[in-house]
């Protein structure tokens, strides 16, 4: 039986490195294209030998915590923080 956890409104795997790839997302400027984000995180993944069904999950993971970030910085910058 699989372990979970909830986060975004999604269900993720207990074994996805969640507060490595927050901490490497909330490195990356928050205007980088997710393209880029994805490719950074996927590179990260074959060199961190995580399986390769779990690449396409890091990549979800990570966009949603960049499309977090960019929220953050758009509400700043429309004065609404």
């Amino acid at each position: 039986m699989t372990d979970y956890r909830y986060e975004y409104g999604k269900r993720w795997n207990a074994k996805l490195p969640r507060n490595s790839i927050k901490f490497l997302v909330h490195r990356i400027h928050c205007d980088t294209p997710d393209v880029k984000v994805q490719e950074d995180i996927r590179l990260r993944c074959v060199t961190s030998n995580i399986s390769t069904n779990m690449h396409k999950a890091c990549m979800k993971y990570a966009l949603c915590v960049h499309n977090e970030q960019r929220n953050l910085y758009h509400d700043i910058l429309r004065g609404r923080i």
